[in-house]
């Protein structure tokens, strides 16, 4: 199966050009990073869409017996999707790194826990809007 090419691929340096065509020939990297990403795009719409549906104050964190202990402006709801980006793209360039000069194992170990990042993000975020 021959590497889509992407509109600008002619532009980028042959090292991403390698990238893309090592991550496409590699099905369980590319879907794997693809869930994450996916997951992500959703959490931030969710976030967009029940933001103004937020009362001007809301709890953002809660103790173990289920009380608030942390009631910021509903804008901190903002915070969640930020913070799981950064965890994304920290878990997406180290998963790279590990599978090209440590191992292609760890790499998944990496990816995969990034997809259940976002999922839990996504509870997190679920949980403050409904």
């Amino acid at each position: 199966m021959s590497t889509p090419s992407l509109p600008f691929q002619h532009k980028l340096p042959a090292r991403l050009r390698h990238l893309w065509e090592t991550l496409y020939a590699d099905r369980a990297a590319f879907y794997t990073i693809g869930l994450a990403v996916f997951l992500h795009l959703v959490l931030w719409f969710l976030v967009v869409i029940g933001y103004f549906q937020l009362p001007p104050i809301i709890p953002l964190h809660f103790d173990a017996f289920g009380q608030p202990d942390r009631i910021e402006p509903r804008s901190h709801i903002f915070f969640l999707p930020i913070i799981a980006f950064g965890l994304l793209l920290v878990n997406g360039v180290g998963g790279l790194l590990l599978r090209q000069w440590v191992d292609e194992f760890a790499a998944y170990l990496l990816w995969g826990g990034t997809v259940v990042l976002q999922l839990l993000f996504l509870i997190a975020v679920l949980s403050v809007i409904l």
